[in-house]
């Protein structure tokens, strides 16, 4: 009997379903919104009915599951307390199946942790293959599916949505602890291919020309250097390699130096993607900081101050959510520029849609992560008796909810399955170090 066969046997026909459905999971973002959306909808549902059928309701007990129910109703506040309700609840309403994936996860890896070596394939494959496509894009202008690429962003199966950066920079990180965690770090040879492949992928990130993604990745890195207790010189050394690879790549490619480098350096200068200076009639004259020193860029910034605009005329509870991109275009929140579909910060957005209120939420976390990090920096006994993979899935998060870089939509079906991935990893750890 294999190994596979003896994990099916351990779990029940309803939980054997499930655990399919979270195993296709990682392979199935890489086909958009829709398929994983249907997916973790499904695994809710037959987590509610597993856990109802066994009376295991052992989420009743979990702190964190009221923390996430109180957000929840929270948001559903905001909606209804919006002039646009119906809209609003279309991103409101059902956010609950986010906290609900993440503890249907939890819940089939408190049954069974092996659960985790078949998540750590499923996450290897789709970065493997997703890694194949982008480098065959990369020399070839086109790749398996047929999409074309122009020498300015590299997207891969992802077409015109452009996320493949996002998608690798955010899941890398989460194989990564995953590895740390059942110790197939342990194996010299395990070490060797991650390192490599992780060396290709990264570089594959800086090829995609999302700016975001790659500052991501090497703030994880950087981050885990500093951070989990594994030899310093080597940890060092392979952070120089991947640092100065990249930059050799950069100088060597002219539309990656231009993206990266220069239009990055334009845009917070306010010129022109060309470097030169924008017309009056072209600028937009709000600003937060400086005319001539903007955020990110004056389309970023532009969307900041409306969205700031909305958190000033509604503190406590916000203009709603999902409601920045109608609420943008009125007379008292428009700046030239300042219209999306959201803000591109996923704090900005909270100020503006859910108030101080919602805000909090996310920020307390952040916070508290912070104090954990730093804790692990200068208290030299709590970091010993921290394991590598808290550390590291601590680091995981903590980097996908920076608040100083561009975001996407806080309310993004996509996003937020990625999102709340590594949270069941991290109530699961945290349990198992409590029960040691």
């Amino acid at each position: 009997m294999n190994f596979f066969s003896y994990l099916y046997l351990k779990i029940n026909s309803i939980d054997k379903i499930n655990f399919i459905l979270i195993f296709l999971i990682p392979i199935s973002l890489a086909t958009g919104p829709a398929i994983p959306d249907i997916i973790i909808t499904t695994s809710v549902i037959l987590f509610l009915v597993s856990v109802y059928l066994n009376k295991d309701y052992f989420f009743f007990y979990n702190k964190f599951f009221f923390i996430f129910v109180l957000f929840y109703l929270y948001l559903l506040l905001s909606s209804f307390l919006s002039d646009m309700i119906l809209f609003s609840l279309h991103s409101s309403l059902f956010y609950l199946r986010f906290f609900l994936f993440c503890f249907g996860l939890y819940y089939l890896i408190r049954k069974n942790e092996n659960l985790i070596i078949y998540i750590i394939f499923s996450l290897s494959l789709i970065i493997i293959l997703l890694s194949i496509d982008g480098y065959f894009q990369y020399f070839n202008k086109y790749n398996f599916l047929g999409y074309e690429y122009t020498g300015v962003r590299l997207s891969g199966v992802f077409g015109e949505e452009q996320k493949l950066g996002s998608f690798l920079s955010r899941l890398l990180p989460l194989l990564i602890c995953l590895l740390i965690y059942t110790k197939f770090f342990n194996n010299k040879i395990i070490i060797y291919i991650t390192i490599v492949l992780s060396f290709f992928i990264i570089n594959l990130i800086l090829i995609t020309g999302e700016r975001t993604a790659l500052f991501s990745i090497f703030f994880f890195l950087f981050l885990c250097t500093f951070l989990l207790k594994f030899t310093f010189i080597y940890k060092f050394l392979i952070f120089l390699t991947f640092t100065f690879s990249l930059l050799l790549l950069i100088m060597s490619d002219i539309n990656l130096k231009t993206r990266i480098i220069t239009l990055t350096i334009n845009q917070i200068n306010s010129t022109t993607d060309k470097g030169g200076k924008f017309d009056e009639s072209e600028i937009q004259n709000e600003y937060l900081f400086s005319k001539n020193l903007r955020i990110f860029s004056i389309q970023h910034e532009s969307h900041y101050i409306s969205a700031l605009k909305m958190f000033n005329s509604n503190k406590i509870f916000g203009i709603g959510p999902r409601l920045f991109r109608v609420k943008c275009d009125d007379e008292k929140y428009y700046t030239k520029y300042g219209c999306s579909t959201h803000p591109h910060n996923f704090y900005i957005q909270l100020l503006s849609e859910t108030g101080i209120i919602g805000f909090l939420f996310l920020f307390t976390l952040f916070i508290i992560i912070s104090y954990y990090l730093i804790k692990i920096i200068f208290i030299q006994k709590f970091r010993l008796q921290e394991s590598n993979y808290k550390i590291a899935i601590m680091i995981t998060i903590y980097v996908s909810i920076w608040p100083f870089i561009p975001n996407g939509n806080f309310f993004n079906n996509w996003l937020n399955i990625i999102l709340y991935f590594p949270f069941s990893f991290i109530l699961f750890f945290l349990e198992k170090e409590n029960t040691h």
